[in-house]
């Protein structure tokens, strides 16, 4: 009885493995095409094959669960393995024999699913059973019986049109989501709403209230994401519309791009909407836009390569394309000129006095043009997530271990336009020493970086016209070019929101020169 066991969980594990397989073959190299849209002989005989098979193996479990009783011996139990042998065998040939029978990208991933899920079942099943964990039998053997109804579709373009618009659920409900939680932002802007929303809030520990620059990039990332909605449903009723023979390769062929582009859409959808939520982290929601970008391109682009074509559905296209560019545009500057960034920092600053010299000029500039005020610093490494602060902090420790005091020079005061957090600042000069220090930084924290380290200490933030930020990089320069400074200390801070929220963590001295 035990050899039996063993020999059958291998023999469900080696199904698994042939099944994951195909699902890789299906969603990462694509090879399963559709070869008819509505109906197809080949197809109904395999489907019902397949599903006489998920059938058996439900049939079988019911069976036995009705003659045993809640705890099965061990025996009693195993006999249900041995009867589960070969309908599970039939699944898997059923499967394949489906699979290859002009299935297309969302059917071929409905067919392979319910094979997986059931064979995965039975497998928990025997597995419970060679354990000896008998007590669990009866609620194994219900999901044995659960995943044996087949939920496979009766043609690609059941499948399709399904996957389709399970993705715009999901979008609509995102979009939904989001319009829901701005609106509950603006009802708490009463004292009353907002005495209730602390309250809550303290009791999880969290705070989800938007600030005034969260709330305009959050709005803008609002509306790009219904704009995608709109793009989206587009492609869905252009498939409901039309009416494909089995014939019409040209046509089969796009439909299954289309359908993958929409499935391929759903993580972006997913991690566009959690990136607007509070606190609005600058490098996880462009990462995000960048995502959600790529898929909607795509999307747009397969609309566009549709078989016949008319040209005003071409031209309301690139309507719908030009709309959507100029809001993304608009949603991107935002990103780049608010004053919000995510995660935890490391910084390498001056000592006294001349920490104490440009601390003057920064609150100076600060008072009058209405910045916000910071503290001197050359950026080492910015954007470290994914750890606590305990774990930053000790990490900070082994940096600071491994370098030296920084000998730094300014080369030229300069700007770049938009960007908050680089309205006018002073260029460092690239030396080896620097470039050592960022690349030893990224290593600590494991932090990869493309683009090309610029190091750099700023003197305004803010969201200025590029002609202010020339003139007052011009004003700057003849008291701060060719400064030397020594940085001789590392700081950890948590930036997190707007400038003003930012948290100092920990501080470590750097070694001295030899």
């Amino acid at each position: 009885m035990a050899s039996f066991l063993t020999a059958f969980d291998a023999q469900l594990a080696k199904y698994l493995e042939q099944l994951e397989q195909l699902k890789e073959k299906n969603q990462g190299k694509r090879l399963f095409q559709p070869s008819f849209w509505l109906q197809q002989t080949d197809f109904d005989v395999a489907r019902e094959v397949f599903v006489a098979a998920t059938g058996t193996i439900g049939h079988t479990v019911t069976k036995f669960s009705l003659v045993y009783s809640k705890t099965p011996s061990k025996e009693e139990a195993s006999s249900i393995c041995e009867a589960l042998g070969k309908p599970c065998e039939q699944l898997l040939a059923a499967t394949n024999v489906a699979l290859f029978c002009g299935a297309g990208p969302s059917l071929a991933t409905e067919i392979i699913n319910d094979a997986i899920r059931l064979i995965k079942s039975v497998h928990d099943l025997a597995k419970a059973i060679e354990k000896g964990d008998l007590a669990r039998v009866p609620q194994l053997t219900g999901r044995v019986w659960e995943y044996s109804t087949s939920r496979v579709s009766k043609s690609n373009c059941v499948a399709s049109k399904r996957s389709m618009l399970q993705c715009i659920t999901m979008l609509n409900s995102t979009v939904d989501e989001l319009k829901e939680f701005l609106a509950e932002q603006e009802e708490g802007e009463s004292p009353g709403a907002a005495l209730v929303e602390v309250e809550q809030d303290d009791e999880f520990g969290f705070d989800s209230s938007l600030t005034k620059e969260e709330r305009t990039l959050f709005q803008s990332g609002l509306k790009l994401l219904s704009m995608c909605a709109a793009i989206m449903k587009r492609g869905v009723l252009t498939i409901k519309k039309l009416t494909i023979t089995n014939d019409q390769d040209a046509f089969l062929k796009w439909t299954a791009k289309l359908d993958v582009s929409y499935t391929a859409a759903q993580d972006a959808i997913v991690d566009f909407g959690a990136a607007l939520y509070p606190p609005i982290g600058i490098d996880e929601l462009d990462e995000a836009v960048n995502e959600l970008n790529s898929s909607a391109t795509v999307i747009l682009a397969c609309l566009k390569e549709m078989p016949e074509l008319a040209s005003t559905e071409e031209d309301a296209l690139g309507v719908g394309e030009a709309a959507f560019a100029k809001q993304l545009a608009t949603c991107r500057n935002m990103a780049d000129s608010t004053d919000l960034v995510a995660g935890f920092s490391i910084w390498a600053v001056p000592g006294k006095p001349s920490a104490q010299e440009l601390e003057d000029v920064i609150k100076t500039y600060a008072e009058r043009l209405q910045t916000p005020p910071f503290l001197p610093h050359m950026t080492v490494l910015s954007g470290v997530k994914a750890l606590s602060a305990e774990e930053v902090t000790v990490k900070l420790s082994e940096l600071a271990d491994s370098m030296h005091v920084l000998d730094v020079e300014i080369q030229t005061l300069t700007f770049k336009d938009e960007l908050y957090f680089q309205c006018v600042f002073g260029l460092l000069k690239l030396t080896s020493e620097l470039r050592q220090a960022h690349g030893r930084a990224k290593e600590v924290y494991a932090v990869e970086r493309k683009e090309e380290f610029m190091p750099h200490v700023s003197f305004i933030y803010g969201d200025l016209a590029s002609e202010a930020r020339a003139e007052l990089a011009k004003e700057l320069q003849p008291q701060l070019d060719g400064r030397l400074q020594k940085m001789d200390k590392l700081q950890l801070w948590r930036t997190l929101g707007p400038v003003e929220s930012w948290e100092l963590v920990a501080e470590l001295p750097l070694r001295p020169n030899p």
